[in-house]
């Protein structure tokens, strides 16, 4: 079969969800004629790993949104309207695709974002979309976590409610033949739009290795996390919740992450303001190629996501035998479970609390720690890019 994937993140060599829509196109080539529209940005580093091992047979195109127009590259800014351009972009590109190759399936994997469609499923062919985020809110015990966003968070909710009412999307999501979505959250969301039977749960992210945890002995408890340091990472409330922790052993949270705006001055003050700025530590920024080792030097990933419609990280951490203390909510539910985590539920009293003595839990209770951590290789293995694959590629036979 020939399957033409629909990739605006798409890089061998960055994280993320670039790092998902690569594995999508690399794996499944192996049981079907790929095809691959993605932004001129990723041209470089995608040519180059093709060049160093050997891969020929993917046909790469790229485009991107004109110069002229292009204010995100420009500014740094309206990052939505660059995305809802470029789609228009690689509509036109896929439909002179489709005119000279006889394309079986569409598939939009990268963004994961619901609330654009773009114009794919109107070309004559199977059209898949997801897996996708984007239904999920912050819970009312978090709300708090929001101040100074909360303009952004309600614009969100109206955003996706109109979906609902939008006759030009829910055409587009009639014409669509399957839809995967990466948190249930945003199946039940679909599901209002849609026929249930077109919709299912899919991670949009996978594993290809397994490792050793190889951590070096070391005297305090090492806590990690990496990502972007916004507000809803939940930073903030990881800070207030360590007031809670009271144990006599000696840890460190160690933060990876670019800085997004004022964050970590802010932070840090607060920090500060609570007496626990020595057990907290901004490392920033990290390259893609250190990311084994900072895992390896861990006991404990924590993961205070106020909304997240998964996380690549967890997929991570888990296959390095990291057991995980977070919030049981959104992706993360799906994947973790009481055998390789301890999950807070979002509508229990004082929440701070309550996630303070989860992270105090993990770091007293050695036992329990290990145990989790070697649990934590067996529930990932389920979420291999190789399962994972062969299980669409079954799918995509049956749309055949």
């Amino acid at each position: 079969m020939k399957i033409l994937y629909s990739a605006f993140e798409c890089n061998p060599y960055r994280g993320s969800e670039a790092f998902c829509g690569w594995s999508w196109v690399i794996n499944m080539n192996k049981y079907h004629e790929i095809f691959v529209i993605t932004r001129n940005e990723n041209k470089k580093d995608i040519e180059k790993f093709c060049k160093e091992n050997d891969v020929k047979n993917i046909h790469f195109y790229f485009c991107d949104v004109s110069d002229k127009i292009n204010l995100y590259y420009k500014y740094n800014k309206f990052f939505m309207q660059y995305y809802v351009l470029w789609q228009n972009a690689a509509y036109k590109m896929a439909k002179k695709i489709c005119e000279v190759n006889e394309i079986d399936i569409i598939h939009h994997i990268t963004l994961g974002d619901f609330r654009v469609i773009g114009k794919m499923w109107k070309l004559k062919t199977n059209f898949v979309f997801g897996p996708l985020g984007g239904a999920q809110y912050i819970p009312k015990s978090l709300n708090k976590y929001s101040k100074g966003h909360k303009l952004n968070e309600a614009y969100r909710k109206m955003i996706n409610s109109f979906k609902i009412i939008d006759f030009r999307y829910r055409k587009a999501i009639k014409k669509t033949k399957k839809i995967f979505c990466a948190n249930e959250e945003t199946l039940n969301f679909m599901n209002r739009i849609t026929n249930e039977e077109k919709c299912e749960l899919l991670t949009e992210n996978g594993i290809n290795d397994i490792y050793v945890h190889e951590k070096n002995d070391c005297e305090k408890i090492r806590i990690i996390w990496l990502g972007r340091i916004v507000y809803r990472k939940g930073i903030e409330f990881l800070i207030d919740s360590l007031k809670y922790i009271e144990t006599s052993k000696k840890f460190e949270i160690c933060l990876y992450g670019n800085d997004q705006g004022n964050e970590v001055n802010k932070l840090t003050k607060k920090a500060k303001e609570l007496g626990v700025a020595d057990k907290i530590s901004f490392c920033g920024k990290i390259e893609h190629t250190e990311i084994n080792k900072i895992y390896n030097d861990a006991d404990f990933f924590v993961f205070p996501s106020l909304r997240e419609t998964t996380g690549t990280v967890i997929f991570e951490a888990l296959s390095h035998g990291l057991p995980i203390v977070g919030l049981n909510q959104n992706g993360l539910k799906l994947i973790a479970n009481e055998k390789c985590a301890i999950l807070v539920d979002t509508d229990c009293e004082n929440i701070q609390l309550q996630f303070g003595k989860a992270i105090q839990r993990m770091i007293d209770d050695d036992k329990l720690r290990k145990e989790l951590s070697k649990n934590a290789y067996d529930e990932i293995k389920k979420y291999t890019w190789e399962n994972k694959i062969k299980s669409i590629s079954r799918l995509y036979e049956k749309m055949r």
